[in-house]
């Protein structure tokens, strides 16, 4: 049993030694908690930074989809517009024709 071969040698060192080693060690872990409370704060930075990221990619994309789909129904509206304009466009056309056709045939019939 290696724990029986270590006893006498913890046994042989000096109390004052043990007392010294004791402070030493305490120091050892009190740093190693500090480093860890450390290293976990910054982990905790860095999700919660990573969290920021990953929502603001996300709204940025909800806002670059509102503003194609906003964009695509404006084409639709110009164009429809457009349309619209064209049709009364023709609609007067053929009325003047229509009343110029009526005003000559109102002449020949005058005549």
């Amino acid at each position: 049993n290696d724990n029986a071969a270590t006893i006498p040698f913890v046994q042989a060192i000096p109390a004052e030694h043990q007392a010294a080693e004791l402070v030493r060690l305490k120091s050892q872990l009190e740093t190693a908690r500090s480093e860890a409370a450390i290293a976990s704060g910054r982990l905790k930075e860095e999700v919660a930074l990573r969290t920021e990221a990953e929502v603001a990619r996300r709204t940025a994309e909800e806002a670059r989809a509102t503003a194609d789909a906003e964009k695509e129904s404006a084409v639709r509206e110009a164009e429809a517009a457009r349309a619209a304009q064209q049709r009364d466009a023709r609609e007067q056309q053929a009325a003047v024709e229509a009343a110029r056709e009526e005003g000559a045939a109102a002449a020949r019939a005058e005549a």
